[in-house]
């Protein structure tokens, strides 16, 4: 069976470290198949085809956001960059003369560290101080306010972003553009203008369902796994504390809605997400790290939408570390990008998506571990 869309596998993920930007813009050349890319032209016309936008490029910054030329520039930009360090990113948007979500987000973590050293001086490094008090920097309370970050239920900061793996390829609001759509993609939803109309783009918070120019669809962070026994169980979590140091490590399962026409798509994205912390003022702070380990087993499989199997959709034994560069947060990927929708089902008359299972008897452990011998394994 033809799946509608390739899946991505990145199984051991390999970080080389860039001395400087010359060295790393010349690493940056095999990116530029997209035939090259330019500032925003200033065009005035609001409706332009993307192939009007473009000209001869596959990529440029148009109206403050990336315009691709299509579906299969956008996928392969988004796998490369997935598996590229944080200084490759920046300086690849640099280049563009673009700044994504992930760039601000980045900028937001070190002003934080920051306004954080001089929340200590200020109290004095043994005090406990809540969030309420301390309050956050001007430049998080601008991206807090606006939208762009988030407060997680672990009371941390994260992007509002459907997977992280799009932050580099959207504006701080969430957009891009993908030939004649606009997208927005963010944690609790996915918006697609389908007619590429910019002016839609101030009235799009008040769309809150589908109409003819607008597809609004879902974006689920499965809590539960269905297994092809019939048994439902968690998602898993771990944590282990150390001093003054933390690492958290999560499964994560998303499935967002796209749409698409006659075949939308059901995205599943599914990683193990390990974040390193440490105390200041008696709250846990975002703490970069180069000590990040992760290792463990898992099978997954795809259940058609009339529950026949597509089997091995994933298996993974992996040991991975030793990553050069440091990250507070890091996502070790597993599946990138698979499509459930119903047009890669087994059958014809299936009118709703599949979804993805983890197989039933087969092992599925993950241990994280981090700076001063932080480690704990998700069950």
């Amino acid at each position: 069976m033809k799946l509608a869309r390739n899946l991505t596998f990145l199984t051991t993920p390999k970080i080389n470290p860039m001395k400087n930007i010359t060295k790393l813009l010349v690493i940056l050349v095999p990116l530029f198949w997209i035939s090259g890319c330019s500032q925003d032209p200033g065009l005035v016309e609001t409706n332009l085809s993307i192939d009007q936008i473009l000209g001869d490029k596959k990529v440029i910054v148009y109206k403050g956001m990336l315009a691709f030329k299509d579906n299969a520039t956008f996928d392969q930009i988004e796998s490369d960059l997935a598996d590229k360090d944080r200084d490759f990113i920046l300086a690849w948007e640099k280049n563009m003369g673009f700044k994504s979500l992930y760039s601000v987000y980045e900028d937001v973590v070190e002003e934080e560290a920051r306004f954080l050293d001089q929340m200590v001086k200020k109290y004095g490094d043994g005090a406990e101080v809540t969030r309420t008090e301390m309050g956050y920097s001007s430049l998080t309370e601008k991206y807090l306010g606006n939208g762009a970050l988030r407060i997680t239920h672990d009371e941390l900061l994260d992007m509002d972003i459907t997977v992280p793996s799009l932050a580099p390829l959207v504006n701080s609001e969430g957009f891009v553009r993908v030939g004649n759509e606009i997208r927005q993609y963010k944690s609790t939803f996915v918006k697609v203008i389908l007619d590429g109309d910019y002016n839609s783009i101030a009235r799009l918070p008040e769309v809150k369902e589908s109409t003819a120019n607008v597809h609004v669809g879902s974006v689920e962070r499965t809590r539960t796994r269905v297994s092809d026994a019939s048994r439902t169980q968690a998602l898993s979590s771990c944590s282990h504390t150390a001093g003054s140091h933390r690492i958290i490590g999560y499964e994560e399962h998303v499935v967002s809605n796209e749409g698409g026409s006659p075949c939308p798509v059901y995205r599943n994205d599914y990683y193990i997400r390990a974040r390193s912390l440490k105390r200041i003022l008696g709250t846990w702070q975002n703490f970069r790290t180069n000590q990040f380990r992760f290792r463990g087993e898992v099978t997954l499989d795809h259940v058609n939408c009339d529950l026949s199997f597509n089997r091995n959709v994933h298996y993974a034994a992996y040991s991975s570390g030793g990553y050069s560069g440091e990250y507070h947060t890091y996502d070790y990927r597993l599946v990138l990008r698979y499509d459930t929708g119903p047009c890669v089902s087994s059958a014809s008359t299936c009118s709703g998506p599949g979804y993805v299972v983890f197989r039933s008897g087969a092992t599925r452990t993950h241990t994280v571990s981090g700076v001063n011998g932080t480690t704990c394994t998700m069950p």
